[in-house]
């Protein structure tokens, strides 16, 4: 009998362990590869393991929960028999996520997106934890858990199931905390993923852009793209130059689309005469139009073709002395970002420069290349020193004459005050200019003078103030250029 009370004891145990060993701390059925992913963004991210410190035990498994209800296909809750003791009171939390109508909306656009889920998991975790810490019976609830786990692993089971239950009881009688609770933390995710798709969308991008980036990079890069105010302003005015370039360059093709040119025969419904669609009217008219439709014989209109000229590269010189600082820079710099946006688009080459007295940085685009690091970059570089066009150009004159794809190059210039270049680089660069065929185009922002630009633009803008005029002057350059 002895050593049987001692057999009895160890296979107690043994089913004990075994019992702890198959129980999980996650409400929200996760697999293997879910685990994974959710690993590579915590270690990732310091705002996660930061977030994980404010909480009670339990919350790190909570916030995974959110996680994986934004990123799986079709979260489902873990049986409950399944999920140990301490972690159980993660469980109304979860519930009332998965019932919460905001949760679906915010699904469609977080669901199997690693950046999107992972965004809002740190919103909404970060507004659930405050939430939790400040209402003293969801925070004394989170607390008894953690001490029912410590009873269970000291081997008192009725000890903990009894502080279990109080906890449990605790956050029935705060039901409507909970739900507040969760209702709050998801719109508040909700928001940053819509924030971060809006910005996004100013730059031309989606998160499937950033896959490229490992998880770590890209938090960051949303985290700086949402968090700066001055990048987010630029983000809308660069969608807004985006749209408009668009739109300059649907009506060109639709001028070019419209254009008659004469009479011919055919069979195209859309071009046919008026005269001939009157057939229609008449009943034995109309057979007679059939019979002309199918053997294309019907009168119609031949629209003059115009080819659209194959566009060159883009080398655009940006001011970004001490005076364009704020607005104006804001301003140019979206204009920049559009162009290199196009040019993408139409698989041109791009070059960018940004210049005072001298060059002081350059950004190159390969055709179709976007890359929102670069981007950032751009959007980032402040205004300072003085003006000479002297290096810019002789910067972009170098870039095309010394590389092949930019050949026929057009030159973009955005500048607020117009200076005076030597007569013999003026006179070399004008010859070259005629060499290469190269066109040369400047916005001047302010009141100075355009004569000095005469001397070696083609066109020119003057914007007096950028108070809703500098939006048409873009649509012209635009236009001119694409």
């Amino acid at each position: 009998m002895f050593g049987n009370s001692f057999l009895d004891v160890d296979l107690d145990l043994n089913d004990s362990i075994l019992r702890q060993m198959k129980e999980t701390p996650q409400n929200i059925h996760q697999d293997r590869y879910d685990t994974t992913l959710y690993n590579e963004l915590r270690q990732a991210s310091s705002k996660v393991q930061e977030l994980e410190g404010r909480g009670t035990d339990t919350f790190p498994a909570l916030l995974q929960d959110l996680w994986a209800t934004f990123y799986k296909g079709d979260p489902v809750l873990q049986d409950s028999k399944k999920v140990n003791m301490q972690h159980q009171i993660n469980r109304p939390f979860v519930e009332r996520i998965l019932e919460d109508s905001t949760t679906k909306e915010t699904r469609m656009t977080t669901m199997l997106d690693e950046l999107s889920a992972g965004i809002a998991a740190v919103q909404a975790g970060e507004k659930m934890v405050k939430e939790i810490n400040s209402r003293e019976e969801l925070k004394k609830a989170m607390e008894e858990a953690n001490q029912a786990q410590e009873e269970s692993e000291k081997g008192n089971t009725e000890a903990a199931e009894q502080i279990m239950k109080q906890a449990q009881q605790k956050l029935q009688a705060a039901a409507r905390d909970v739900r507040r609770a969760v209702r709050e933390s998801i719109q508040s995710g909700k928001e940053k993923v819509e924030e971060l798709q809006k910005t996004l969308g100013g730059w031309g991008l989606t998160p499937e852009d950033l896959k490229h980036l490992p998880i770590g990079e890209r938090l960051t890069l949303a985290e700086t793209l949402t968090g700066k105010s001055n990048l987010k302003r630029i983000a809308d005015l660069v969608g807004k130059m985006r749209n408009l370039a668009r739109a300059e360059q649907r009506q060109k093709i639709k001028k070019q689309r419209d254009e008659i040119h004469s009479i011919t025969i055919g069979g195209d419904i859309n071009h046919i005469l008026p005269a001939e669609l009157s057939m229609l009217r008449h009943p034995l008219m109309k057979l007679d139009f059939y019979r002309k439709f199918t053997e294309k014989q019907l009168l119609q209109y031949d629209l003059k073709h115009q080819e659209r000229q194959g566009k060159g590269p883009i080398v655009a010189a940006i001011d970004i002395s001490g005076s364009m600082h704020g607005y104006p820079l804001e301003w140019a710099i979206a204009s920049a970002l559009a162009l290199a946006d196009t040019a993408s688009r139409q698989k041109r080459n791009c070059s960018i420069l940004f210049f005072n007295t001298e060059v002081k940085k350059e950004f190159n685009f390969a055709p179709g290349e976007r890359d929102i690091e670069k981007y950032v970059q751009m959007a980032s570089i402040g205004a300072s020193g003085g003006t000479s066009y002297e290096p810019a150009l002789f910067r972009a004159k170098e870039i095309i004459h010394s590389d092949s794809k930019f050949e026929n190059a057009d030159i973009v210039m955005i500048t607020d005050g117009a200076c005076t270049l030597p007569d013999a680089f003026l006179q070399n660069f004008n010859n070259w200019k005629t060499s290469k065929k190269t066109r040369c185009h400047t916005i001047l922002i302010g009141t100075d003078s355009i004569k000095e630009l005469e001397e070696w633009n083609d066109k020119i803008w003057k914007i007096a103030n950028l108070t809703g005029a500098e939006d048409e002057i873009a649509g012209e350059l635009f236009q001119e250029i694409y």
